[in-house]
């Protein structure tokens, strides 16, 4: 026969185990008996009504032990007792990382593959957000970090490529990208703006180095300074181009 004292006792604990509730999502509790259920670490978690804590991305550790952040360069993109992995090509990751980003000029998802931004484009940040746009009239090569990266197209300047890119103006020209300036067209040619080269003017021939001004049929050969007339007649020699004159009985 059981004593009142301790029937009082049973039916103390029968009443506080049928009010037993499940821990709560990063809490846990280890023991069978009345207890308040523990926070799990700051970097673990575990599930409702669970009996331990398992590490989070990012983190790795056993369960109900230590959990250690993954080194930079490495991920953990699940919970759990696995082990750091190496961030795959062209991608990047900080400490506590559950995933890698591209690198700096490279586009892709988290976790990669990652590919080169294109030419035209740059990108300065990691991360999956997508390549920028050089500036209008400018332009880049392939998997470039930064607007610094964007050159003035031939046949443009400027003084800050990653602001704008101007027009070379009529009479100027410019083969070659770049920030230099334009340059003046030289004597007896002209261009239109944007214009990568200069064109001889109407009535002038070019000697690959200058535009010389026809004498009839006469023509300048820049290794000589020499003006000829065809079949080599009334040859003519001068120091410099603007010492050159045409022949007498030669029109210009």
């Amino acid at each position: 026969m059981i004593g009142s004292g301790m029937w009082f006792e049973l039916e103390y604990e029968r009443r506080v185990f049928s009010n037993c509730t499940l821990c709560l999502p990063g809490k846990f509790k280890d023991v069978t008996r009345s207890a308040e259920c523990t926070d799990c670490s700051t970097i673990s978690n575990w599930l409702v009504g669970s009996t331990t804590c398992t590490c989070n991305p990012g983190a790795t550790g056993p369960n109900g032990g230590e959990c250690i952040l993954c080194q930079e360069n490495t991920f953990k993109s699940q919970p759990g007792i696995a082990v750091c992995s190496v961030c795959p090509s062209n991608t990047v990751s900080g400490p506590g990382a559950p995933n890698c980003g591209c690198i700096v000029g490279f586009i892709g998802p988290l976790g990669g593959p990652c590919n080169q931004c294109v030419k035209g484009t740059f990108k300065s940040t990691t991360g999956s957000v997508a390549c920028t746009t050089c500036t209008n009239n400018s332009y880049s090569a392939f998997a470039c970090k930064s607007v610094d990266n964007c050159t003035c197209n031939a046949g443009y300047f400027g003084l800050d490529s990653s602001v704008s890119c101007l027009e070379c103006a009529a009479g100027t020209y410019k083969t070659s990208p770049g920030e230099a300036a334009c340059e003046q067209c030289t004597i007896n040619s002209d261009s239109s703006p944007t214009s990568l080269q200069c064109a001889c003017n109407a009535g002038s021939a070019s000697t690959n180095w200058h535009c010389a001004v026809h004498c009839g049929q006469v023509y300048i050969r820049k290794w000589k300074y020499t003006v000829h007339r065809l079949f080599a007649k009334h040859i003519f020699h001068c120091h410099w181009l603007h010492h050159c004159k045409c022949m007498s009985s030669l029109s210009t």
